[in-house]
Order: structure tokens, then C-alpha cells, then sequence
């Protein structure tokens, strides 16, 4: 009879090991963005164990609302977080009717940014959790209308420091800045060279640094790590 993963996992916990294959493979574009502006990023990653007692120690548990505004369309999620390694992509609505609009009147502009609110607000008080972190990412979140259309949306439903966090990154007459609006890109790229640089499923072998390295004799064969 095989052991259930509940029961390897009690093995495991009983001996101190670490497994690393259960590292989630995917990141999510919330995780992404989290990392992207600087959150749950331990300093020590290349070393297994000091980075999770970081990430024990110094990194609070955060109710994160991640809101990206395109062109193409306005999708919002909300999940709670840690570091960038939280599983899952939480709770999600895209809406693709949504985007920005360019050369509508004014009076089409009100209304677009008018539904805009209403989809966020409704969104947020479906929501369990009290919002204690607002992450902005997309291409037309600098939009002055867009953060008047946050705050009237969303004031009264999420913690007020996370809205002053928010009124912090509007740059006075020049909008969000730009490494803000291209987070989760960032942050993507942060975590695929934590992934390279740190002995993520590759910790036991003496020969680890040369695996990485591709210098293993016999690479290019199945090699069992």
C-alpha cells in the first residue's frame, strides 16, 4: 500500500526535511506583482533555510488587492499573502468591457470610469477579507481619473492605510510611477532568478552548483536529483 502525500508529509516533518518538490511551478500575476514592488522578497534566497525564517520573521501576512487597468481589459484579485511562494491565484474577475477606451467624449469617458467603480466596489464587498494592501499594475493605472475612481470605490471598504499607501504612489501631476505600472513584470523576472540561483529541488547532491552550471558529466541524460 502506498502512503498518502498527508502521510509523507508527517514522514518528512518527523525527520526535518524539506520538500522541495512541492514548490509550486506556476506564479501568478498577483504573486508577481507582490514581488515586483519589493514585497516578500527574502535577502538570503540562495540559502533554504535562512530565507523561510526570514520570511517567518520579518514578512506580515497581508490582504492584498492587486487591480491592473489596460487597454485591454480591468482585472481585479484579491488574495492573501505572505511572500511571493503563497500557492494560488486567489479570487479573480476580468473584465474585458472594461479597458481603456481612447477618443471617447466625456460623457462616455463618466460612464466607462463610472462601471469601472461599481465593478471594483461590488468585487471588494464580496469579499471576505479586509483589504490591507492595494498593488496597481497595467498600463493606464496613471490615469487621474482612475485613481479618483479607486478612491470613491473603495475608501470605506478597504484598511486606510492601504489607501494612503496608494495616494503615496500617484507622484503629484505625473501619475503612478512607472516601475509601479510594470510590477508584475518585474517581479516575474525577480523570481525566475531566484529559481536559477537558489537549490530549489536541487539541495542533497554534493554536485549541485555543478548541475546548475551544466557541467555534470553525463547532462543532457535523465539525471535524478
Amino acid at each position: 500500500m502506498c502512503l498518502t502525500d498527508w502521510e509523507m508529509d508527517d514522514v518528512l516533518d518527523y525527520l526535518h526535511i524539506k520538500n522541495l518538490m512541492e514548490a509550486p511551478d506556476s506564479l501568478y500575476s498577483i504573486s508577481a506583482a507582490y514581488a515586483g514592488t519589493g514585497h516578500g522578497l527574502c535577502k538570503e534566497y540562495t540559502k533554504l533555510y535562512q530565507c523561510e525564517a526570514e520570511d517567518h520573521l520579518y514578512f506580515p501576512n497581508k490582504d492584498v488587492l492587486n487591480v491592473d487597468f489596460s487597454h485591454q481589459a480591468l482585472r481585479i484579485t484579491t488574495k492573501g499573502m505572505q511572500t511571493y511562494k503563497a500557492f494560488g491565484g486567489g479570487e479573480a474577475v476580468v473584465d474585458t468591457d472594461l479597458g481603456y477606451v481612447e477618443g471617447l467624449d466625456d460623457e462616455e469617458m463618466e460612464e466607462l470610469f463610472k462601471r469601472i467603480g461599481e465593478k471594483m466596489s461590488s468585487f471588494v464587498q464580496s469579499q471576505r477579507r479586509k483589504v490591507t494592501m492595494i498593488l496597481l499594475t497595467g498600463t493606464r493605472v496613471g490615469e487621474h481619473r482612475f485613481k479618483e475612481t479607486l478612491r470613491d470605490a473603495l475608501e470605506d471598504l478597504v484598511a486606510t492605510q492601504a489607501m494612503r499607501e496608494v495616494d503615496i504612489s500617484f507622484s503629484e501631476g505625473v501619475g503612478v510611477d512607472v516601475h509601479t505600472v510594470f510590477a508584475t513584470v518585474k517581479g516575474a523576472a525577480e523570481v525566475a532568478k531566484r529559481r536559477l540561483e537558489a537549490p530549489v529541488r536541487c539541495l542533497w547532491r554534493e554536485d549541485c552548483e555543478a548541475l546548475k552550471a551544466g557541467k555534470h558529466e553525463g547532462i543532457g541524460e535523465n539525471i535524478d536529483l
